[in-house]
């Protein structure tokens, strides 16, 4: 799904004009979808709120477009929920749960960076798994250094770092 997803945004959008593609979800997850970010929009963004071109890079919650294909992601989405349901009393259960979603969707994410699905693209493309309502940078750090490449990982870190 997250595959056709990106493969219909090429479709939809200029190569040229993508700028972010990543999977979403919240601190509970109790459901996932996938973003895309266009090179536009971002400078738009940084155009209005100066000082903040890091932060409209790299948070996902802020991209052009959300919550995309998320017809597909329905029944995945159910079961999330469900599970976020059973377990969200019992600690253990939910950070082991938590934990095995978010390594789910980097890898996901991985494996569509290492068919080179990313390649060509804008200079300024970022690969992401963001979390909202997420305070552990140290995570995301190691997130975003799996799906990027050194330089992108360090404009990342060095934003985040600065965030403290």
């Amino acid at each position: 799904m997250t595959k056709d997803t990106f493969l219909k945004c090429l479709e939809n959008l200029k190569k040229e004009e993508i700028c972010g593609f990543g999977l979403y979800t919240d601190e509970s997850v109790m459901s996932i979808s996938i973003s895309c970010n266009t090179i536009t929009h971002l400078k738009e963004l940084q155009q209005e709120e100066k000082d903040y071109d890091e932060y409209f890079k790299w948070s996902i919650n802020e991209w052009k477009y959300e919550m995309i294909n998320e017809m597909h992601f329905s029944k995945i989405n159910e079961e999330l929920l469900n599970e976020h349901n059973k377990i969200s009393n019992n600690q253990i259960l939910f950070i082991k749960h938590k934990d095995t979603i978010f390594k789910i969707a980097v890898e996901v994410l991985e494996e569509l960076k290492e068919e080179s699905l990313f390649k060509n693209l804008n200079s300024e493309f970022v690969l992401m798994f963001g979390i909202s309502e997420f305070d552990d940078k140290e995570i995301e750090k190691v997130f975003a250094k799996r799906l990027n490449d050194e330089t992108k990982f360090m404009e990342f870190k060095n934003w985040i770092d600065s965030e403290e």
